[in-house]
C-alpha cells in the first residue's frame, strides 16, 4: 500500500499547486479592476504559505519522518516535493513579470481565462512529466517573454521517469538490442535534446539544465557524426535550427556560450545567430560536409538571402581539443562544390559603408593562419583564378579587412609584437608601396588593386613576420594561369564521343588546380593520374 499512496500524494503535492496557483490567478485577473496591490499581496500569501509548507514537509522528511516509508518512495516523496517548491518559486516570478503588483490589471476577463489555460497546461504537464511541443506556435502566440505557453498545445504522455530511462545507457543498450543498431538510441537522444532546447529555452528557465551550452554542443557533435546520406539526421538537424532561430535573442548571449574543447561550435553559432542564416550555412560553418552535399544547390545559393553562404565556407576556424581555436583554411571540396553551383567569390559583401567582395576576406584572412597549409592554399588561390575574378579593391577597402581580421585573430589569442602590424593603416600602406615600387605592371598612385595584385602584398603575419606569404616562383605561376584563362576560346563544337561523355570526361576546376601543381602532370605513384567525374546533382 506504501507505493500508491506515495505516488498520490506526490501527485496531489503537485495537483495542489496547480490548483491554487490558477484559481487564485483567475480570482485576481477577473476582480482586481483598481485593486492590484491588495489582491496581489493576497495571492503572494497564499504562494508563500505553500512554499513554508512544502518546506516543512521537506524537514520533516530529512528529520526522520519518512523513515516510516521504503527508501523508494521516501526519495520519490522528496523529489516531488522539491517540484513543487520549484513550481511555487515559477509561480512567483511570473507574477512579477506580468506586473500583478501595479495599480492597474493588465488583463480582460477573457484575456485572462485565455492565458490561465494556457498556464493550466503548462504547469500540470511539467508537474506530472510530460512533454509539451508545438512547432506550429509563433511570436504572436507568447504571452510575456518569461515563459512560452502556446494554444493548442499537443502533450506527448511520456512519463519522465521512462523519458530519463531511455536517455540513459541501460536504454541505450535497450534500444541496440531490440532495434539492431545505435540509430534509434541516438535520434532518441537527440530529440529528448530538441524537445530541451524548446522548453528551457526562455530566459528564466536557462538555468534549468545543468549545462545548456555543454547539452546543445554534445547535440551537434552526435548528429555531425551520423553517417552519410542519414535523411533523419538532417531533418532533425534542420529542427533544431529551427529552434535556433525562434530564440535566437536568448541564445545570441555570448556569456552563455563556453564550450571547452569544442568552443569553435561555439562561435560557429555566434556568427550564425548574429546574421540569422540557414542550416545550410550553419552546416558549412560546422564543417558537416554529408549535410552540406545532401542540401546545397544552385537554387540554395542564388535563394540565400543576407550573407552568401560562400561568405561562411571562406570563415573557418578549428578546434585542438584543449579550448583552443584558431583560425583555419577553407575546405576546399565544399568550396569547389559551392563556386561549381554558382557561388561567386566577387559577390559583394555590405558592412556598413564598405562593399567589399569576398575574396579580398580570404585573401587577408590566411596571412593569419598559423602552421598554414602551404600547398592547400595554393590549390584554393588557384582554383578562384581558374573561377574568375573581376572585381577590384581600394586601399581603404584592404586597411578595413585587414583590421577585422587583426580583431578576429586577438580574439583567438593572437597579437602580433611588431607594431607596424597591429597598425592596420601604416601595414597596407607600407606593402602596397612596396608593391607599387617592385612591379612594372602597377603604376603609382593606383587607387584599386587586382585579385592577382593583392597575394604579393600579403605577409606572414601569423608568424609575426613582415616576409612575403607567396612565394616569388608561386606568384609567376599565378599570372601564368590567369594569362592562360585569358588566350582560351571556348569552343561550340562536341567532341566526337558525344555530349554525355564529354562532360563526363571533362576536368573539374579542382582537378585542374591539382594539374597545374603537378607540372609533370603525374600522380606521386608516377602514374598518369585519372580525371574525376563531374559530380552533377541528383536533387
Amino acid at each position: 500500500m506504501v507505493d500508491p499512496l506515495t505516488t498520490f500524494a506526490a501527485a496531489g503535492n503537485a495537483l495542489q499547486f496547480v490548483q491554487l496557483g490558477v484559481d487564485l490567478l483567475r480570482k485576481t485577473i477577473e476582480y482586481s479592476h483598481g485593486g492590484g496591490n491588495s489582491n496581489f499581496q493576497t495571492l503572494q500569501d497564499c504562494a508563500q504559505r505553500l512554499s513554508v509548507s512544502s518546506a516543512r514537509l521537506q524537514r520533516s522528511m530529512e528529520s526522520g519522518a519518512s523513515q516510516l516509508l521504503h527508501p523508494g518512495p521516501a526519495r520519490a516523496l522528496r523529489r516531488a516535493n522539491l517540484e513543487c517548491l520549484r513550481l511555487s518559486r515559477e509561480l512567483t516570478a511570473i507574477l512579477n513579470q506580468l506586473g500583478f503588483n501595479r495599480p492597474h490589471s493588465l488583463w480582460s476577463s477573457e484575456d485572462g481565462r485565455s492565458f490561465l489555460e494556457k498556464l493550466e497546461r503548462t504547469l500540470m504537464s511539467r508537474g506530472m512529466g510530460l512533454l509539451e511541443i508545438d512547432p506550429t506556435a509563433d511570436e504572436e502566440d507568447c504571452e510575456g517573454d518569461l515563459i512560452k505557453l502556446r494554444p493548442a498545445t499537443k502533450i506527448e504522455f511520456l512519463h519522465r521517469t521512462v523519458r530519463d530511462y531511455f536517455a540513459g545507457p541501460a536504454g541505450r543498450r535497450l534500444l541496440h538490442k531490440h532495434t539492431g543498431g545505435p540509430f534509434d538510441a541516438y535520434m532518441f537522444q537527440c530529440n529528448l535534446m530538441a524537445i530541451s532546447v524548446r522548453t528551457f529555452v526562455s530566459d528564466d528557465q536557462w538555468f534549468s539544465l545543468t549545462n545548456f551550452s555543454d547539452a546543445v554542443d554534445d547535440f551537434l557533435l552526435r548528429i555531425m557524426d551520423r553517417q552519410v546520406e542519414e535523411r533523419m539526421a538532417f531533418v532533425l538537424f534542420e529542427k533544431v535550427v529551427e529552434l535556433f532561430d525562434e530564440h535566437g535573442e536568448v541564445l545570441s548571449d555570448g556569456e552563455r556560450w563556453e564550450f571547452g574543447s569544442f568552443r569553435h561550435i561555439g562561435n560557429a553559432l555566434r556568427h550564425w545567430l548574429e546574421y540569422r542564416s540557414n542550416a545550410v550555412s550553419l552546416a558549412i560553418q560546422l564543417g558537416w560536409k554529408p549535410y552540406v552535399k545532401a542540401r546545397l544547390t544552385t537554387t540554395a545559393i542564388q535563394e540565400k538571402e543576407g550573407r552568401p553562404l560562400l561568405f561562411y565556407a571562406l570563415r573557418a576556424s578549428k578546434s585542438h581539443g584543449d579550448g583552443n581555436d584558431e583560425l583555419t583554411l577553407p575546405d576546399l571540396d565544399i568550396l569547389s562544390d559551392l563556386l561549381r553551383l554558382g557561388a561567386s567569390p566577387d559577390s559583394i559583401f555590405v558592412d556598413g559603408e564598405y562593399h567589399i567582395p569576398l575574396w579580398a576576406y580570404f585573401l587577408q584572412s590566411i596571412q593569419f593562419i598559423e602552421e598554414l597549409d602551404y600547398a592547400a592554399c595554393l590549390e584554393i588561390v588557384k582554383l578562384f583564378l581558374l573561377h574568375g575574378i573581376r572585381t577590384v579593391v581600394t586601399e581603404a577597402d584592404l586597411v578595413y579587412v585587414y583590421g577585422e581580421c587583426l580583431s578576429d585573430s586577438n580574439g583567438w589569442g593572437f597579437e602580433p609584437s611588431h607594431e607596424i602590424l597591429q597598425d592596420p593603416q601604416e601595414f597596407v600602406q607600407e606593402r602596397l608601396t612596396e608593391l607599387r615600387t617592385s612591379s612594372l605592371e602597377i603604376v603609382d598612385g593606383a587607387d584599386s588593386y587586382s585579385f592577382l595584385e593583392v597575394p604579393q602584398s600579403l605577409a606572414r603575419v601569423a608568424e609575426d613576420s613582415e616576409h612575403s606569404l607567396f612565394a616569388e616562383a608561386d606568384i609567376v605561376a599565378f599570372k601564368g594561369l590567369e594569362s592562360s584563362q585569358h588566350r582560351k576560346v571556348p569552343s561550340l563544337k562536341q567532341p566526337a564521343l558525344g555530349k554525355k561523355r564529354a562532360r563526363e570526361s571533362s576536368t573539374s576546376p579542382v582537378d585542374r588546380v591539382r594539374l597545374e601543381l603537378n607540372k609533370s602532370g603525374l600522380g606521386d605513384d608516377g602514374e598518369q593520374p585519372l580525371y574525376k567525374k563531374t559530380r552533377r546533382s541528383s536533387f
